[in-house]
């Protein structure tokens, strides 16, 4: 069979023959930098309008979340966190999104043995991967 010339009429753009999708998990909260972000005298009124509403709302969805109780303070935890870290290892997010929760919830210590016991499990989780591609070295 020659390959001399390729018959493109079969992938237009809506054949797509052999298309595989990616499904990834992952989390794009932004909110703690939305928190932080200080509104500016010089900002056009409109947008000025536009961030408050956004922050206005951020707010009343962590007391959804959190729950109304010691709020201030849980915004403070909130922003502190910052964004939420993107893992290579996803697997890991969940627990690591756990111990964020107490943390915000203000579980200072749940939160001190989460984070330390998902170092540990990502540790032991590396040294059983590699271990083999390691083998031969003291």
């Amino acid at each position: 069979m020659a390959h001399d010339s390729v018959n493109f009429s079969n992938y237009g753009p809506n054949h797509h023959p052999g298309r595989r999708y990616l499904v990834l998990n992952l989390d794009f909260d932004y909110r703690a930098n939305v928190n932080k972000l200080e509104i500016q005298e010089s900002w056009n009124p409109n947008a000025k309008a536009m961030w408050t509403t956004l922050k206005k709302h951020i707010g009343e969805q962590l007391e959804l979340e959190y729950g109304v109780l010691n709020i201030e303070q849980k915004r403070k935890d909130f922003d502190e966190l910052g964004i939420p870290p993107r893992s290579i290892i996803s697997f890991h997010n969940k627990f690591m999104h756990q111990a964020r929760k107490a943390f915000v919830f203000g579980a200072y210590y749940p939160a001190l043995v989460g984070a330390c016991a998902l170092g540990e499990r990502i540790l032991n989780h590396l040294v059983l991967k590699l271990r083999d591609d390691f083998k031969h070295t003291p």
